[in-house]
């Protein structure tokens, strides 16, 4: 995940991920400032009926908590990820206020780990 965002230097981010019950998050990005960097992969697990897939942007704060930034909601039916198993976006990030706060690039890739076999 890459990130263009207008940030103080000093600020720690992490980027959770959410579908359904699911919820992930990044460890805190690798670099500082505008250009944020998470190189690693977040896995969740999703049902047949969950296709919204919900990325928040986060600061973490050690003294009063850590600070909501933004959010965003991706409809996974209306990407090509389910036909071509990968899809990138651009995503914008908007806060409580729904202004933008910056853009997330997200490289999307859907696996199937299992089918369960129905009993007739």
């Amino acid at each position: 995940m890459y990130s263009e965002f207008a940030l103080p230097n000093d600020m720690d981010a992490y980027i959770r991920a959410i579908m359904g019950k699911e919820m992930t998050q990044s460890s805190v990005s690798l670099s500082k400032g505008e250009k944020l960097q998470w190189a690693q992969s977040l896995n969740l697990k999703r049902k047949a009926s969950e296709t919204d897939l919900i990325l928040e942007l986060w600061f973490k704060d050690n003294f009063s908590g850590n600070d909501f930034k933004g959010r965003m909601n991706l409809d996974l039916l209306k990407t090509n990820v389910f036909f071509e198993n990968k899809s990138e976006h651009w995503l914008e990030i908007k806060n409580e206020e729904q202004k933008i706060v910056g853009k997330l690039f997200v490289n999307l890739e859907w696996k199937v780990i299992s089918i369960k076999k129905r009993d007739n």
